[in-house]
């Protein structure tokens, strides 16, 4: 009998142990489930946030460019596009508008929300196609709700961002008369689109005619949108320097005392250049980029561009004879500068969180390859015929050897050293 309480003391003890142990495991597993979910949440959190940010950046790397009055008028335009979608129950939406230009011939998102958005925020779509283009040039609404056997449907877009359109709300943006832009809302999550929800979108459209009208005025505020306005286009010199191997300094100094030379260089030249009226477009590793009256006319731009190229010159040759003085290996560092006129146009270029103000045409390839093909033992500067021609009574030149055209990149065909003023 005793053997037999024993027992029975063991068997509630053990009993006691698994069920303190179950409760254990259940308390373990509750506790568990409560942690993935707080982590869970923390992790949308934290996804919102750096959604936020990235917005945030962006914001800031536009407001330099075109204004904080442009990035209202978008976010307005935004805040009543979210409403709107959201009233009709749809996935995706956007605003078109024209770009600027006597006779548009595209329409680009001046806003878009939905799973493409990221991808055809830049994207520009034919005004004589589509069914954007339809509703802009007739000023009328349309409702297809099967875009794929529709013959207006443009799938461009869909082919661009990978997304699959299915109906489409479309709907003049108007005011004062004048279309200025195109609702679309897309893809209704339930059902299909209706006459009424037709109208809705008819009323929208007018509450966002005023901000769109607004925002079109400025043909600046396409900088938002990564355009730079045709106009600017404009006839400038774009003159492009660098050091010849400077990659020895280096090599044969610290680092810190290698920069210092470098800046030294630079700034010499840049202050040379505003002097003379011109603008530094970029800096590019131990060279730099410069160009004259763009944006802003200056008088005899091309003479500028010279003359400042000749100070240039003689001026890095006086700080490298300064540098040997004081003992500084510099022996084989020389300056080059390649000069290109032409039309020239404002572009805005790079990511969106680091975009530059720059110019492109011809003339910046002529520069660049006039500058990066020039001879490395001496301090030079090379001259496209366009940017001489009717100076040649005030500029001493010499036409650049035939074997050294050959070498320069872009088959230029004629090339001269300036020599002096």
């Amino acid at each position: 009998m005793p053997w037999d309480l024993k027992e029975a003391v063991g068997i509630v003890v053990g009993l006691t142990g698994l069920a303190a142990s179950a409760v254990a495991t259940i308390r373990y597993f509750v506790k568990k489930e409560q942690i993935e979910g707080d982590l869970k949440r923390l992790q949308e959190r934290y996804d919102e946030l750096d959604t936020r940010h990235r917005e945030i950046l962006q914001a800031m790397g536009t407001i330099k460019l075109s204004g904080t009055a442009a990035l209202l008028l978008k976010s307005e335009i935004e805040t009543q596009l979210k409403l709107v979608m959201t009233a009709l129950q749809a996935k995706a939406s956007s605003v078109l508008v024209p770009l600027p230009g006597k006779t548009p011939t595209d329409l680009v998102f001046l806003a878009v929300l939905g799973p493409a958005a990221a991808s055809i925020q830049r994207t520009t779509v034919p005004i004589n196609k589509g069914i954007s283009g339809f509703v802009f040039a007739h000023g009328q609404p349309y409702l297809a709700l099967d875009v794929r056997n529709d013959k207006k449907f443009f799938q461009g877009v869909d082919r661009l961002s990978s997304y699959t359109t299915e109906d489409i709300l479309s709907v003049p943006v108007i005011h004062g008369g004048v279309t200025v832009g195109v609702l679309q809302i897309l893809n209704k999550t339930e059902g299909a689109f209706t006459q009424q929800d037709l109208q809705i979108a008819q009323r929208s459209a007018d509450l966002l005619a005023s901000n769109v009208a607004q925002f079109l005025a400025d043909p600046n505020n396409f900088e938002l949108l990564g355009f730079a306005p045709a106009e600017r286009m404009r006839e400038g010199t774009v003159l492009i320097c660098d050091l010849t191997a400077s990659s020895l300094l280096l090599d044969t100094l610290n680092f810190a005392s290698a920069m210092s030379l470098m800046n030294a260089y630079l700034e010499r030249s840049t202050d040379i250049v505003m002097h003379a009226g011109g603008t530094v477009d970029k800096y590019i590793g131990d060279g730099a980029m410069f160009r004259f009256n763009v944006p802003h006319e200056i008088p005899d731009s091309r003479r500028q561009a010279l003359r400042a190229a000749v100070q240039m010159r003689d001026g890095f040759q006086k700080q490298k004879d300064a540098w040997t003085a004081a003992g500084i290996p510099v022996t084989p560092l020389f300056t080059r500068l390649g000069i290109a006129t032409g039309p020239l146009r404002e572009a805005i270029v790079g990511h969106p969180q680091f975009q530059s103000l720059t110019v492109v045409g011809e003339p910046v390839v002529l520069a660049n390859n006039l500058c990066s093909g020039a001879p490395r033992d001496r301090n030079v500067i090379l001259v496209t015929p366009e940017t001489i021609r009717g100076l040649e009574n005030e500029v001493q030149v010499k036409p650049v050897p035939q074997v050294l055209l050959k070498k320069i990149k872009g088959e230029q065909t004629s090339a001269y050293e300036l020599v002096s003023l």
